[in-house]
């Protein structure tokens, strides 16, 4: 493998719960509310897609970018506040860095707020190249942010190593010609993660077996990588 590839909410910062508590923010004027299954419906969506899920869910009277932008804002406060990294992130995050291989993050969010939240959690310095959905022409499971973040690097897709928490990354990095492990996310616990080279119940087990998944993960055609 030549380099390996985060996504960022949910997987790297605990960022989905802060979401939530954005969005019932929002809502509660209104007298809405979102249910864990309108939420998880929105994980691994970008700005656009998400705001229009909760229109369509709650009936509320406002434009897709109105409300988009609203949570960002409401969003950022709480990150400034209340953000931190995923247990068994820094740990992964120094592994890697120190066993030689160029990090990228490749999120569906925009990328100021990605940069943000990576300097908030001290590992900006860590990562070679940061995509942010604004980056992009189509948002995931499109996989032009995992695309972009290989070219950033240097690297040829089929050797890069994705991370994903969500269906809808897990597919953008899978389109991309990459190998993609998973760590489930906790809003998602039914989720298919068919065509996932590896899934782990936390940062710190896929840490673990790190040696070993990146001695032996296939190519597109189930060989080894040499």
């Amino acid at each position: 493998m030549q380099a390996v590839i985060f996504d960022l909410d949910g997987l790297m910062i605990n960022s989905e719960d802060l979401s939530l508590a954005a969005w019932h923010q929002i809502l509660l004027p209104y007298g809405k509310r979102l249910t864990d299954e309108d939420y998880s419906i929105l994980i691994g969506m970008d700005s656009q897609a998400s705001a229009s899920h909760i229109i369509r869910v709650t009936g509320v009277p406002l434009a897709w970018e109105a409300l988009a932008r609203e949570h960002w804002e409401r969003l950022l406060t709480l990150i400034d506040r209340e953000l931190s990294p995923k247990p068994g992130l820094l740990a992964l995050v120094d592994d890697l860095v120190k066993r030689g291989y160029p990090l990228a993050v490749a999120s569906n969010s925009p990328i100021d707020y990605v940069e943000r939240a990576l300097t908030t959690i001290g590992v900006r310095g860590a990562f070679d190249c940061v995509v942010g959905r604004d980056h992009v022409a189509h948002g995931k499971p499109a996989p032009d942010v995992y695309l972009a973040a290989a070219a950033g690097l240097g690297a040829d897709p089929p050797r890069c190593l994705a991370l994903e928490d969500s269906p809808a990354g897990m597919q953008a990095a899978l389109a991309a010609g990459m190998r993609c492990v998973v760590v489930p996310n906790e809003h998602l616990p039914n989720a298919d993660f068919s065509g996932a080279h590896g899934r782990y119940s936390s940062l710190g087990m896929l840490r673990a077996s790190l040696s070993t998944l990146l001695e032996t993960l296939p190519d597109q055609h189930g060989v080894v990588l040499p």
